[in-house]
């Protein structure tokens, strides 16, 4: 009895793997298939939507109930940073990230939101994000997951949460 060559079977096997390997590899660069980053940012964008901290009247809601954390020039500084970021040819987001990580709570993003809005007319939100702003997705979901680390920014039964 003859044994048979089936060697060709496993190149034929490793290609697709290769295949497949690689070919998500690209999927994931041009945006075709979705990272397990990307499912991730997703979910604290869809979070941020839902509280919507860029909203003004997220830290008023906030301040009709509880002691709130604010901001001394009520967010202006942080206003004029993040619409000075916004470059012709080069955009700052060092800045941007910059602005978000100086913050302590969700209320004061809600209040730079109010400050952005009564300097310049324009929602912070749209002004950032990729769909109407000047942030890619990849900047924007920086933003994102470092608002998602901020506290509340209200004070229940004396503890800040």
């Amino acid at each position: 009895m003859a044994q048979q060559d089936n060697s060709r079977y496993l190149l034929y096997g490793g290609g697709l793997l290769l295949l497949y390997v690689a070919g998500k590899k690209v999927f994931q660069k041009l945006g075709i298939v979705e990272t397990a980053a990307d499912v991730q940012a997703a979910q604290a964008s869809a979070q941020v939507d839902k509280e919507n901290y860029f909203d003004p009247a997220y830290y008023d809601e906030r301040h009709k109930i509880y002691t709130v954390l604010s901001l001394a020039d009520q967010g202006e500084a942080y206003a004029k940073k993040l619409y000075n970021a916004k470059g012709i040819f080069n955009d700052n987001e060092a800045d941007v990230y910059g602005v978000f990580r100086a913050l302590q709570a969700k209320t004061q993003v809600s209040l730079i939101a109010r400050a952005f809005f009564r300097l310049y007319g324009q929602d912070l939100k749209n002004y950032l994000q990729p769909s109407t702003g000047f942030l890619s997705t990849s900047e924007w979901n920086e933003v994102v997951n470092i608002i998602s680390r901020l506290k509340e920014g209200i004070k229940v039964n004396g503890v800040w949460k």
